[in-house]
């Protein structure tokens, strides 16, 4: 049985991807932005990226923080 858990296996602080995919609208995009820059108020934007489905209804976006601790 493996017992690893999240902080056997990370080393902070570290790069961590995060991704949040929703319906491709503005406020699904305004919201998620807002709370990303609210906890990572220092991210660049060319640490976040945004992919629409291949029919445009749904929005990937993912940003890549820089993680202190496994609390944040």
């Amino acid at each position: 049985m493996n017992n690893d858990t999240p902080k056997d296996v990370w080393n902070f602080p570290c790069e961590f991807p995060i991704k949040i995919v929703g319906l491709a609208n503005e406020e699904f995009e305004t919201s998620v932005l807002a709370t990303i820059h609210k906890h990572f108020p220092n991210l660049a934007e060319s640490a976040i990226a945004k992919n629409p489905s291949k029919d445009g209804k749904y929005l990937a976006i993912t940003a890549v923080v820089n993680a202190e601790s496994k609390v944040q």
